[in-house]
């Protein structure tokens, strides 16, 4: 059986390490992502053969990642077919990339079922675009904008003087949110992630509305060409507060990335509306599998 373990802040540089040389867009590689969500899911990591997955504990059970690697994937799929034996469980693995698909097709044909899973599709777009917002479709956008640069705003990177002041803005963006399991589980990781900041590489922005937080955003670097943005909080009650923390932190602490992944829309509507409105320049598509 295959050894699977908790993952470790000491396990970041090797995990970076087989990312840069596979290069793999989604979201869920981020080593900074695995670590902070790992109390909600019981995400634990293995090494095998040059490749790593991790197991994630989810309402319909257990559920790998799709290992990322170099070398030939077949015998570490068979590894993970055998514990899967072991324990009596399904196999099930989830992230596969397009590439992926046809990797683990070529490599075992008709043993998996594979299925496209739209709703956790990353969308990608171009950092240049949403910092210029030109041209006429993005026109309701500018306006949007102009509307929160008429206050008294200020932008300012996160760090260790003003993480708290992020954490109380949170907890009133949270004040009539708290029946929602889903913004509870969120709230775990985003602890995680302030408390181990520094140590994860994150960096982030807030902007200030008369002084007072009034939006915050945390992202990563996943290539030397790709930043994500893991979250992104805003007052609703200030108009263009939320556009204006993509722009502004594109605009002032991205600009040496050529792409931003802002990650899935979990199939809320609202969100899907919200993504598509800024016209992703592709979609990461991804994919689950079942033995």
């Amino acid at each position: 059986m295959l050894t699977f373990r908790k993952i470790e802040l000491s396990d970041r540089e090797w995990i970076e390490q087989i990312n840069a040389s596979a290069s793999h867009q989604s979201c869920e590689y981020c080593f900074g992502n695995l670590f902070v969500w790992q109390d909600v899911y019981h995400t634990q990591i293995c090494q095998v053969d040059g490749y790593y997955t991790a197991s994630f504990e989810t309402e319909t059970g257990t559920s790998f990642l799709f290992p990322i690697g170099n070398g030939n994937l077949t015998p570490v799929i068979d590894a993970l077919c055998f514990h899967c034996e072991e324990l009596g469980i399904p196999l099930r693995m989830h992230s596969l990339e397009e590439r992926d698909k046809v990797r683990l097709e070529a490599a075992f044909p008709g043993k998996f079922l594979i299925s496209h899973c739209r709703d956790y599709d990353d969308y990608v777009y171009e950092v240049k675009t949403l910092t210029d917002l030109s041209g006429k479709k993005y026109h309701a956008k500018r306006n949007h904008l102009a509307r929160f640069y008429e206050q008294d705003w200020s932008f300012e990177p996160i760090g260790v003087n003003n993480i708290e002041e992020c954490l109380q803005m949170q907890r009133r963006w949270l004040v009539d949110k708290k029946e929602n399991p889903a913004l509870v589980s969120e709230q775990t990781a985003l602890n995680r992630a302030f408390s181990n900041w520094d140590a994860l590489h994150f960096f982030g922005g807030l902007l200030r509305v008369n002084g007072e937080v009034c939006a915050y955003t945390i992202a990563e670097q996943l290539s030397e060409e790709m930043v994500v943005i893991h979250f992104e909080k805003a007052d609703t009650k200030i108009p263009g507060a939320y556009a204006a923390m993509n722009r502004e932190f594109l605009a002032r602490c991205c600009q040496n990335y050529r792409l931003v992944n802002r990650e899935d829309d979990v199939g809320i509507e609202g969100l899907r509306r919200a993504k598509l409105s800024y016209y992703p320049l592709y979609l990461v598509s991804k994919y689950e599998v079942s033995a």
